[in-house]
């Protein structure tokens, strides 16, 4: 093998041990502590939700939905009734059907319709 193979091909070695080695999952902890946060600091809680809601989609699992859910209580703290309808909807389609996540999402939205006046 020539020089300039060899080269390229430890390149592409070290190229993909770095990007698989960035890959990494997130946590419950870490979206505990957003949730958290969305009662204190809730500009920087925005920035970290936006960045779990991509990572988490990619993960495939119920930690997606726990930040779609968690995004919804952001945007009601911010009184963005129509944004925090979408996530809490959005989040609902992907919980299991009868679960105590589906449940409390539902009783999320029927707060936030009991507070709008849509419902009594």
């Amino acid at each position: 093998m020539s020089k300039n193979k060899k080269t390229l091909l430890l390149f592409f070695v070290f190229t993909n041990i770095y990007c698989f080695s960035q890959e990494k999952k997130i946590t419950y902890d870490e979206v505990k502590n957003t949730f958290d946060l969305i009662f204190k600091e809730p500009n920087q809680a925005k920035k970290r939700l936006d960045i779990l809601e991509r990572e988490t989609k990619k993960q495939k699992d119920s930690l997606y939905t726990i930040v779609l859910n968690n995004k919804g209580v952001y945007f009601g703290v911010q009184s963005d009734i129509d944004s925090c309808l979408y996530y809490f909807k959005k989040a609902l389609k992907l919980s299991q059907k009868g679960s105590v996540r589906q449940l409390s999402i539902n009783n999320n939205i029927a707060i936030l319709l009991k507070k709008n006046r849509q419902i009594r």
